[in-house]
């Protein structure tokens, strides 16, 4: 999966370490439910992310509820590593890519 992010490396990895990003993301989700359920900063930079998004069974399409009852629960974990080496630069001036 990737994003496009219009910032460089390491504003995005700035971001990614506030837990006011994650709980904006998951606001935004579109999930019935979402929930940051734990977040770590390493000493290293690294960050470990856990979120979790339910969505009401009655939003559904019917070809899920035929092999799925009851709500979806979708739970992610995200680790994200240090930036190391030079600074990098947007690919544009506008726009940068992040790879996760």
């Amino acid at each position: 999966m990737s994003t496009d992010y219009g910032a460089t490396v390491e504003e995005v990895h700035r971001a990614f370490s506030e837990e006011s990003y994650w709980l904006a993301r998951l606001a935004d989700s579109g999930a019935d439910d979402a929930t940051l359920e734990s977040m770590s900063v390493g000493d290293d930079g690294s960050i470990d992310v856990v979120t979790t998004q339910v969505l009401r069974s009655d939003r559904l399409p019917g070809l899920v509820t035929q092999f799925h009852r009851g709500d979806l629960c979708i739970r992610r974990e995200e680790t994200w590593g240090p930036v190391t080496g030079a600074p990098r630069r947007p690919r544009s001036p506008d726009r940068s890519s992040t790879r996760r």
